[in-house]
């Protein structure tokens, strides 16, 4: 495998992007605007790596530059970035020593290329973001309802409870009529709903946020998602194994399948209470339980079958 020749640091905000090429060791600075970071993307040349962090939506111009002109590049954790900043001794924060420092964390941890994710899926994805939030929202309203003792109050929770009950039912046909008007997302959906736990919420979750499926092997799924257990040990300390990071909106929809699973499914209901029997905690079980389905939808995602026993 060719390593890529040169790494370039981004620094990305709403209105411009901070970049630091290694080869040179220059500062550019260009502005987030499509035919500005094409005309950039298009001059890049050689073998090149971009590095930047994970900025919500304001990266969705330069990711898409990127992939049209078919240049390499990586998106971090920004907790990731800046312990990689502190470890190095950088405390001060500006954008061109962000730029900088992503840089040498590509040249020092050489992150893998990304996985371009499709339009379809991000328009799924941006449907099921906007869902969860409306679902946060109505439950916010009810606790608060639980607690108003003023009439109009009452009646103003109530009417606002109403009101985003039904954009949540218009959200959820949105999103399946989208599901529907896409073959492979429609066979995807009807594949991974034969999973046992596996609904159409957490499916809609997994497709839209999940795109390393059946691309990467059974430890790399796991730590994605945040299911991949971690040794804390030092000496002759011997800690308990935990789970972190993660793409947390994922490790809920499949905790909730696992729960699901290991309450109906007979398969997964013995393997659940042969882990009891064993001495696991409740939580730590139905977390490996989760691990577990995981790891088997990876398998059926990579052979194009559907869940067998």
């Amino acid at each position: 495998m060719t390593l890529p020749k040169t790494y370039i640091g981004v620094d990305v905000a709403k209105d411009w992007i901070d970049v630091f090429t290694a080869s040179n060791q220059r500062f550019t600075r260009v502005s987030n605007r499509r035919d500005r970071l094409t005309k950039w993307a298009q001059g890049l040349t050689g073998d090149v790596m971009l590095i930047f962090e994970a900025t919500g939506r304001y990266d969705r111009v330069l990711i898409a530059c990127l992939e049209d002109n078919d240049v390499s590049y990586a998106r971090v954790n920004p907790l990731r970035a800046r312990q990689f900043a502190r470890a190095a001794g950088l405390l001060a924060k500006t954008d061109r020593l962000d730029a900088r420092i992503l840089c040498t964390m590509g040249e020092a941890l050489r992150p893998e290329r990304a996985t371009p994710i499709q339009l379809h899926r991000q328009r799924l994805h941006d449907l099921q973001a906007r869902r969860d939030d409306i679902v946060n929202m109505i439950t916010a309203e009810q606790n608060r309802l639980s607690v108003a003792d003023d009439a109009f109050i009452t009646k103003d929770i109530k009417a606002s409870i109403r009101s985003l009950t039904k954009r949540r039912e218009a959200l959820h046909k949105q999103i399946n009529a989208h599901i529907g008007a896409h073959e492979d997302l429609n066979e995807q959906n009807q594949r991974l709903q034969s999973v046992p736990g596996v609904g159409p919420q957490t499916a809609c979750h997994l497709m839209a946020s999940m795109p390393e499926l059946g691309q990467v092997n059974r430890r790399q799924i796991a730590s994605l998602v945040g299911l991949a257990p971690h040794a804390r040990e030092s000496g002759l300390y011997k800690g308990k194994r935990a789970i972190h990071g993660g793409r947390p909106r994922v490790r809920r929809a499949m905790y909730m399948a696992a729960l699901v699973a290991v309450r109906w499914d007979p398969h997964w209901k013995a393997i659940y209470g042969q882990m009891r029997d064993d001495g696991k905690a409740a939580k730590t079980a139905i977390i490996a339980v989760a691990r577990r389905l995981l790891v088997r939808i990876n398998a059926m995602m990579k052979t194009g079958t559907s869940y067998q026993t």
